[in-house]
């Protein structure tokens, strides 16, 4: 027997369970029984916050990346409106 329901777009869900979390991998909603919905949507939340500041380096480097690739961006903007491209 299996708690774990997966309800998709426009999908109803199931009598007597509740939403977990969501599962942007599979586009879905992953749902338990009503009592237990709770203590997983919790787990969850803890499992990602860990992965999440655990590893501050990563995160830098992501920030880093996004930071620089506006720039870039940025920086043509420009050159195509002053018109030296």
């Amino acid at each position: 027997m299996a708690f774990r329901k997966l309800v998709g777009d426009m999908e109803l869900m199931p009598k007597g369970y509740g939403v977990a979390y969501l599962d942007p991998s599979r586009m879905a909603a992953v749902c338990y029984p009503i009592p237990v919905n709770i203590i997983v949507h919790y787990w969850y939340r803890t499992v990602l916050a860990c992965r999440f500041f655990g590893n501050n380096d990563q995160l830098h480097r992501l920030l880093m990346a996004s930071y620089e690739q506006g720039y870039e961006a940025g920086r043509i903007a420009h050159m195509i409106e002053r018109g030296e491209i």
